[in-house]
């Protein structure tokens, strides 16, 4: 998750004493904001909170010293081509509805610039500058 040793994580310490992060929270040891929603989480680890807490806490465990995840995420949540993030997507419609998933994470990340460029000139009916009558070089 991050760390530059195994078991250091970000800040080092175990991750019981990192504050800026929910693990606490999710593992039942402390009472979630009334902003913060566990439950989503918890239901990707089992659908018994016992044994979602259990796997959490150890998924978390496992990772530390591990790469960061980071800086091959997609839709602010999913790791995973967009093959993986429309299956995921798919089988997670059910999370969406009663947890309360913000709505820049359901949807499709922005096409690049590039991408909106190349696409300019090809639309139906369009015409090219030099065809346009009311053109610079045709005044």
């Amino acid at each position: 998750m991050g760390g530059s040793q195994p078991g250091a994580g970000w800040n080092g310490g175990a991750p019981r004493d990192w504050p800026w992060t929910s693990y606490l929270d999710m593992g039942g040891e402390k009472a979630p904001p009334a902003w913060l929603t566990t439950d989503g989480v918890l239901a990707q680890f089992a659908t018994h909170r016992r044994e979602a807490v259990r796997r959490y806490i150890t998924f978390v465990l496992e990772k530390l010293g591990e790469e960061s995840i980071w800086r091959d995420i997609s839709h602010q949540i999913y790791v995973g081509d967009e093959a993986f993030v429309e299956r995921i997507k798919y089988k997670c419609e059910c999370l969406y509805k009663g947890v309360g998933v913000p709505k820049a994470q359901k949807r499709p990340p922005a096409q690049p610039l590039d991408e909106w460029a190349s696409r300019a000139g090809t639309r139906v009916g369009q015409r090219s500058r030099e065809e346009t009558p009311y053109s610079a070089a045709n005044v």
